[in-house]
């Protein structure tokens, strides 16, 4: 059964203006639906990788990195909230200071409380 219905909208993906035959249609195109639906679904998946980095961080494990003296870059990226890679250009740029033994990188806990204790205002 066909609709005699000619809806004006404005379509939620690209702005643009179309005819709707019905009064729920919300794009213009398959092509904008499609859009539309990716983006959905990345947005699911960022709430959802933000929601495991705060079990994560609420977790006894990082309880336990309270009382540790030395840290791997893991530990160190999430103590600090932020990702490996970002660990990685802090040591680069000598941020943080680090011991390599035989490739495993060590962070002492002094440094990283040496790096919050000498940072100036913005």
């Amino acid at each position: 059964m066909s609709s005699n219905i000619e809806v004006v909208k404005i379509c939620q993906s690209c702005g643009c203006t179309f005819i709707a035959k019905t009064t729920t249609t919300k794009y213009c195109s398959h092509k904008c639906a499609s859009k539309a639906y990716k983006q959905n679904n990345r947005n699911i998946n960022i709430e959802n990788s933000d929601k495991d980095v705060l079990s994560k961080l609420n977790s006894s494990e990082l309880a336990t990195l309270k009382y540790r003296e030395y840290f791997t870059i893991s530990k160190v990226a999430l103590l600090l909230g932020v990702s490996r890679a970002t660990m990685y250009r802090y040591l680069a740029a000598n941020i943080i200071k680090c011991l390599v033994i035989q490739g495993k990188t060590f962070v002492r806990r002094q440094d990283i409380d040496a790096l919050f204790d000498n940072a100036g205002p913005y």
